[in-house]
């Protein structure tokens, strides 16, 4: 089976957004009403779960999971995710735009007009994904919600070495997946909600895109390093 990670990886490179280079590596973007932050803790907390791999999701059914992330399919994988928005149909596609049908309660958030792929996603302590890159931000964007206090660290590669994000439950960012990223956690039990969404769907009051040419150029990899990580 062709991974459809690496398949479609030309695709998930250049889309009608703002390149990756134009926009900032993270960026707390608001913060999220306590309720919402309560329903998403008392889904999880409902039952194990972890949709990796299985047939409700299709893209992580495409590829080999553990290869690609350092995650598995299973309830026992110490990393996994529970998706709130499914496909509409069974695409054997790797869009984002496809996953907008909601399970139980739609979700919507003040500085976007649409999102897609709602899940949560949930951490053990001592674990960390490998680094990987998921889309350029001109194709989507993506944003987490902290939904617990952690000591995990979100760490972005640059030409000059990591930058480090540390989140607070409640809180929103912005997070920049189009840059080589990861996820460490030592700690406690990571868990945020991930959601993707359109540059030209984000109303917030936080600017996302980086303002001037010498703050653009010092962020590091050109395009040529996006197809090589994908």
């Amino acid at each position: 089976m062709t991974c459809l990670i690496e398949k479609t990886k030309r695709s998930r490179v250049k889309g009608s957004g703002p390149r990756r280079t134009e926009m900032l590596r993270f960026a707390e973007i608001g913060k999220a009403d306590p309720d919402l932050v309560d329903y998403l803790n008392n889904v999880a907390d409902s039952e194990k779960f972890n949709d990796i791999g299985t047939d409700k999701y299709n893209i992580s059914g495409q590829c080999d999971y553990k290869d690609v992330f350092n995650a598995e399919a299973g309830l026992d994988s110490p990393y996994r995710q529970k998706l709130l928005q499914y496909q509409k149909t069974n695409k054997n596609t790797a869009d984002e735009h496809d996953y907008t049908e909601w399970v139980g309660k739609e979700i919507s958030l003040p500085m976007f007009n649409k999102i897609y792929r709602f899940r949560i996603s949930e951490m053990d302590p001592h674990f960390e994904m490998d680094f990987h890159i998921d889309m350029d931000t001109s194709v989507m964007c993506r944003a987490q919600i902290c939904l617990k206090d952690t000591t995990s660290v979100f760490e972005f590669k640059t030409k000059t070495g990591i930058e480090s994000l540390h989140m607070e439950k409640g809180k929103i960012y912005f997070v920049n997946v189009g840059w080589m990223h990861r996820v460490l956690n030592t700690e406690g039990l990571r868990r945020v909600a991930i959601l993707g969404f359109d540059y030209k769907d984000y109303t917030g009051n936080v600017q996302l895109k980086i303002q001037d040419n010498a703050s653009v150029q010092s962020y590091g990899y050109g395009e040529a390093a996006v197809r090589e990580s994908n």
